[in-house]
């Protein structure tokens, strides 16, 4: 029975995971650029990177309690599973990276055969005996078969550039590993970062990653290269050794003994388990898991130093709740979470116009660090209709600025597959957007126009910044869909978004 059960919770989540890797847009791009034979090492370090955020999410999303046998994760159901999940994506890290290696192999004349690194048995058996570890809560469970399967695509990754390194190194070239921070690292990372001359100088560690690490590992040829075979050597290009000793000057590694990295490591992971572990009215909630489950890349410290505990929650389930209909975050390329916003903005949603689906969701510094102020702000704002409708109780009301802001990620992910292949902009489909919900709404309320003031809000009657109103329009209409009784705007948008193919109930 469990065996059977193993088996169909896989075939989900391959489904799944192989519907998220082709709607992918970083690994597109790689992809087109290994086809154009532009892509480097770093492209497969951050492809790998991509992959494991995927198969994470397709576990998270077809695992729980509910779907196992007696509530628990058993280790032959768990085998099922992640092993021939992580063989495969075992097998495309290895692969891509070795295509990537002969392009550019093929440039210098260099015939040397990419080694594929053996998989890591002995790391999934540790894994596999973590997740279905009785007793666990759900919580702990999902966690323990999702982040380890992400860690371990991308080491893939990192097992690759640490053969190859040595096998070239062993051939005659002169390797270097290279370590980079993603710029939200933890201080134990970051002192790993650098470019270090191989063997000799590279630290044991700097191969290692902990769960949800972003650094990216990669190698590379040092200034003076030598053909194996032909013995045949040639000068790196002057703008290819300025940006290496640019990269040398910015990363100054700091070397651990094993012991004091091993100490280190712990001490970070212990931290940061205790800062990302809030408690709720349902036990112990993850709420950065949760988070990264919708789909989030990154959410950046801010976000629990600078919202209210309550607030976290609230925002958590709000936007759950959201992507579990729409999928406007995991659709992004790489978005992100944060609490750091500065100046008068309560909340913004960043992209870029000819990208949008390259999208930021960041909250204002102050504004969410207390929760009964930042709702007493909200219900002036609803009953002086400078926002649009919805339920005045207090839960509503602290979810209404996400709710909002979501209206934009959603809106910027369906801009961005209506701009593919064809002249359109993004300003102007904002606009047809807009006309398309109004027209909707003229056949709910044929007087329409006369009352439009009556179903807007004044923020984008009269205050939303030059420019933006259209996407304001949209943003708001969105929030008074999904945060009460809906008025005639709000009917409109949701007959908009079922017309587009969304499930609005």
């Amino acid at each position: 029975m469990t065996a059977d059960i193993g088996q169909e919770l896989y075939e989900k989540i391959k489904a799944e995971f192989e519907g998220r890797v082709s709607a992918n847009g970083y690994i597109k791009a790689v992809t087109k650029r290994i086809a154009e034979g532009t892509a480097t090492m770093n492209d497969v370090s951050l492809y790998a990177k991509a992959l494991g955020s995927e198969v994470r999410l397709a576990i998270a999303y077809n695992i729980s309690a509910e779907v196992l046998p007696e509530g628990q994760m058993f280790y032959n159901i768990a085998q099922k599973i992640l092993d021939p999940l992580l063989h495969d994506n075992h097998s495309m890290v290895n692969d891509i990276a070795a295509e990537v290696q002969k392009k550019l192999d093929d440039r210098h004349g260099i015939r040397i055969k990419p080694q594929k690194a053996p998989f890591p048995e002995d790391r999934l058996g540790s894994v596999l005996s973590a997740a279905s570890e009785q007793g666990l809560d759900e919580a702990t469970m999902k966690r323990r078969m999702s982040a380890p399967a992400e860690t371990m695509t991308q080491s893939f990754a990192d097992d690759y550039m640490k053969e190859n390194a040595k096998f070239r190194t062993r051939a005659g070239f002169k390797e270097y590993i290279v370590r980079k921070e993603d710029g939200k690292c933890c201080e134990w990372c970051s002192k790993l970062a650098g470019r270090y001359l191989y063997p000799e100088s590279t630290p044991h560690d700097v191969f290692r990653r902990h769960d949800n690490c972003g650094c990216s590992v990669t190698y590379e040829d040092g200034e003076m290269r030598q053909d194996a075979w032909s013995k045949r050597t040639w000068q790196a290009s002057p703008e290819e050794l300025a940006e290496r000793r640019e990269l040398e000057e910015k990363l100054k590694p700091v070397r651990f003994s094993p012991e004091e990295a091993a100490a280190k490591e712990r001490e970070v992971l212990e931290q940061r388990a205790e800062r990302l572990t809030n408690v709720g009215e349902s036990g112990i909630i993850d709420i950065e898991n949760r988070l990264h489950n919708i789909g989030f890349n990154t959410i950046d410290p801010s976000f629990f130093k600078n919202v209210n505990t309550d607030m976290q929650k609230s925002i958590t389930e709000q936007l759950t709740y959201l992507e579990n209909k729409f999928r406007a975050i995991s659709n992004s390329n790489k978005p992100s979470l944060s609490a750091d916003l500065k100046g008068g903005a309560t909340a913004c949603v960043r992209s870029e116009l000819n990208n949008p689906q390259n999208q930021k969701l960041m909250l204002s510094s102050r504004d969410f660090k207390n929760r009964k102020k930042h709702i007493s702000n909200r219900r002036k704002d609803v009953e002086s209709f400078y926002c649009m409708p919805c339920n005045v109780d207090d839960e509503t009301l602290s979810r209404y600025v996400v709710t909002h802001e979501y209206g934009h990620m959603l809106e910027n992910m369906i801009a961005a597959r209506d701009m593919k292949g064809t002249i359109n902009t993004f300003p102007r489909l904002i606009e047809r957007y807009q006309e398309q919900i109004e027209k909707i709404a003229r056949t709910i309320d044929p007087d329409y126009d006369k009352n439009k003031s009556l179903y807007l809000s004044k923020y984008v009657r009269e205050e939303a910044p030059y420019g933006h109103k259209h996407n304001e329009f949209f943003a708001e209409c969105f929030a008074n869909s999904q945060l009460g009784q809906p008025n005639v705007l709000g009917q409109a948008i949701l007959q908009w978004l079922e017309k587009r193919g969304f499930d609005v109930l």
